[in-house]
C-alpha cells in the first residue's frame, strides 16, 4: 500500500517535483484513509440495538 504511494508519487505526483498539488492531496487523503485503522474493527459484528428499559417505580421524599 505504501509502495503505491510512493511510486505514484515518484511518477510524479508530488508538487516539488513538478507534480500537481491537487493530485498529491488526493493521493494523500487515499493513504491516509487506508491507514487510519477502523475504530470498530473488520471482524467485530455490529453492534446489536439495546431495548428501551422499563421506567421503574419512582421514589418519593418522605
Amino acid at each position: 500500500m505504501t509502495q503505491a504511494f510512493r511510486r505514484e508519487v515518484l511518477r510524479g505526483g508530488h508538487p516539488d517535483t513538478g507534480g500537481d498539488a491537487q493530485a498529491f492531496r488526493r493521493l494523500v487523503a487515499a493513504r491516509d484513509a487506508l491507514l487510519t485503522p477502523s475504530p470498530i474493527g473488520p471482524s467485530a459484528p455490529p453492534p446489536r440495538p439495546q431495548a428501551p428499559r422499563p421506567a421503574g417505580p419512582t421514589r418519593t421524599a418522605p
